[in-house]
């Protein structure tokens, strides 16, 4: 496969970057956008992603003109993200893990995010924007990073190489890898509109929702990121 690469020193976002220069990226081939710093990080919804400058990748794929129904995203969004942990996990001997939708945990902190945005044309998804920001050689205070001595040039084409072929390919083991790494065991504390539950992670489906069975119930609920949020073990 054929990957264009942008690298910047520094910048404000790489997937705000993506986003503002869709009609600049190639029709045919993937785009790579890459920097050293992100002032303004993007996160999920208003969150912001930090970076300790130098010591993170911080990398924004975004794919040709494709076609893809809404329900064939998710699930390459989710085997991106195993991928991403896969490749990264040699660099650490303690276990990476997948916090549903979006984030990659480590001993019990935030590794690094996942963050897909499309570009639509009805219910047709016509471009895929994948970011990933990950804490390599250092972190910000209260989160995790790989603390051990790699190259950040080669660990971000690598991750580059992965993520593109998971969006590339069609895997249909790809959920049952994204549920084998998943942070979400037993009871849990979750948060809706209503307040505070206890529930156990049951499932993810191709529209990315999360599957919750609360505790003393049988049903299973389902909610959008969005609608729900994880607390922490229970």
């Amino acid at each position: 496969m054929y990957i264009n690469y942008l690298h910047f020193k520094e910048i404000d976002s790489t997937h705000a970057h993506a986003m503002a220069h869709l009609a600049d990226c190639s029709d045919v081939h993937w785009t790579a956008i890459s920097a050293d710093t992100q002032h303004a990080g993007k996160g999920q919804g208003a969150n912001k992603w930090q970076d300790v400058p130098g010591k993170a990748v911080l990398l924004t794929v975004v794919s040709p003109v494709i076609q893809l129904n809404a329900e064939a995203v998710f699930p390459r969004h989710w085997a991106a993200a195993v991928v991403a942990l896969e490749t990264l996990q040699p660099f650490t001997s303690a276990p990476i893990r997948l916090k549903w939708p979006n984030d990659l945990y480590l001993e019990g902190k935030k590794l690094g995010g996942l963050l897909t945005e499309g570009q639509w044309s009805g219910e047709r998804c016509k471009r895929v924007v994948f970011s990933l920001g990950v804490n390599v050689l250092e972190a910000p205070e209260g989160f995790a990073c790989l603390d051990t001595v790699v190259d950040l040039v080669a660990l971000r084409k690598h991750l580059a190489e992965a993520v593109v072929g998971a969006w590339t390919e069609e895997d249909g083991q790809s959920q049952d890898a994204y549920l084998s790494h998943w942070l979400h065991e037993g009871l849990e504390e979750w948060q809706d509109e209503a307040g505070s539950f206890r529930a156990k992670a049951m499932d993810v489906d191709a529209f990315g929702r999360i599957g919750l069975q609360r505790e003393g119930q049988e049903d299973v609920q389902w909610y959008l990121h969005g609608q729900v949020k994880w607390l922490g073990k229970g």
